[in-house]
């Protein structure tokens, strides 16, 4: 193969892997506990931390809160940075925590992460008691 033909290949596969990292951010497949008031935007980012149990990029988080009818829309990339500081005032009464990954984003705290999967367990455990 000649080089630029190895270039070629090298792009397609990874625009492949970013397409599919956006699909799979557009595609919610959890829905936050009413309790934590979440606007939409909000609930897409923090079901992006709890489908990728890493640090979520600024690009990944600022693709995940917006619909796809916004998805035009130019944004800026200061709204993750205001989105956070926001859904954090609204996780703390809760004992959620969302931590800063230097240089790579932003993650759940673990021990956050697994109490909103567990959440409907967890709720209904605490209203049999």
């Amino acid at each position: 193969m000649c080089v630029e033909c190895n270039k070629l290949t090298r792009e397609i596969e990874l625009l492949r892997e970013r397409i599919t990292n956006l699909q799979a951010v557009f595609a919610p497949t959890w829905e936050a506990p009413p309790e934590l008031r979440l606007t939409p935007a909000q609930e897409r980012i923090l079901g992006c931390f709890l489908k990728y149990d890493r640090a979520c990029n600024e690009d990944m988080l600022l693709h995940a809160s917006r619909s796809t009818r916004s998805a035009e829309i130019a944004i800026s990339s200061n709204l993750i940075n205001v989105q956070i500081s926001h859904m954090r005032k609204k996780l703390e009464p809760f004992g959620l925590k969302i931590v800063t990954v230097w240089a790579k984003g932003y993650r759940l705290d673990p021990a956050s992460r697994a109490r909103l999967l567990n959440w409907n367990a967890e709720q209904t455990t605490q209203v049999a008691a």
